[in-house]
């Protein structure tokens, strides 16, 4: 028997391993981040180090926006470095979470996790800002406390619609129900049936083609807000499951460039495709 793709390695879709998206998410469109990058670079400290590809690495961090980003750098040689990437550092809701599988990008420095959450209907893959060192940390089937935070390629209100059922199975039943309890009535005096979806009923948190992009349906439950740079950025916690056994909170990033005049507010139920990003901080 052939294995799918996620009995193979955990994962289910195609690791991107690119960051465009995430920076036209957050600044509108890449060029605005190419514009911070070298002073973000000049002014960075070092918070982290690791190895990648056999040689040292490190993490650079710079305290001007309250929504930190982080660069990653590969030393060459002792007078060389190479710029290698960088990730917004987005501060989460803990979860303990089970880590069934690790994939490393092909630079060497970031990398995926997959995992699950107990009472959480939903199989996760999140890209770590801290995969230069989190990796040695990982032990499958290891259970660990993880900051799991999302930031939101797209967002717009989920409106509650309705439909009329004119055909099919259910037409039928209900039709047969009319004639029965109004014998003086005629199928001409039947109104079709009509359905209502409401956001309440259709929580999900479901995984794209992409690892560690999902579509997700959920409620507001409180708002936050921070700055990158002078960009304002909503911090939602977002209920994607539903509140008791299967509730799974995280907090969503939203940044104002691509709000199209949406203002979130709390009680909202909200559509968003969204990029899962979770970094380790401790064992369970």
């Amino acid at each position: 028997m052939t294995k799918s793709k996620r009995e193979e390695n955990g994962f289910l879709g195609k690791h991107s391993e690119v960051m465009g998206d995430v920076w036209a998410a957050l600044f509108g469109d890449v060029e605005q981040f190419l514009h911070i990058l070298p002073e973000e670079l000049k002014n960075g400290k070092i918070i982290s180090q690791g190895t990648i590809k056999n040689r040292k690495g490190y993490i650079l961090a710079d305290s001007r926006s309250s929504l930190p980003l982080l660069h990653l750098i590969r030393e060459m040689n002792s007078k060389k470095n190479v710029y290698v990437s960088s990730a917004p550092l987005l501060p989460g809701i803990e979860r303990n979470v089970k880590l069934t599988d690790i994939h490393t990008w092909k630079n060497g420095g970031e990398g995926e996790f997959a995992g699950s959450i107990k009472k959480v209907p939903y199989h996760l893959y999140f890209y770590d800002p801290f995969f230069l060192t989190d990796k040695e940390k990982y032990v499958k089937n290891e259970e660990y406390k993880i900051s799991l935070a999302a930031l939101a390629y797209n967002i717009k209100l989920f409106k509650d619609y309705t439909f009329n059922v004119s055909k099919g199975p259910f037409y039928e039943m209900q039709l047969e129900n009319f004639l029965k309890e109004n014998p003086s009535k005629t199928k001409e005096d039947f109104e079709s049936p009509v359905v209502r979806v409401s956001g309440e009923v259709f929580r999900m948190f479901f995984p794209s083609e992409i690892v560690s992009s999902f579509n997700g349906v959920g409620e507001v439950e409180d708002i936050f807000s921070c700055h990158l740079f002078d960009i304002p950025v909503y911090v939602l916690k977002v209920n994607f499951g539903h509140k008791g056994n299967d509730e799974f909170l995280v907090n969503l990033y939203v940044s104002s460039k691509i709000c199209k005049g949406y203002i979130p507010k709390k009680g909202d139920v909200i559509e968003t495709v969204c990029w899962l990003t979770g970094y380790f901080s401790g064992l369970k």
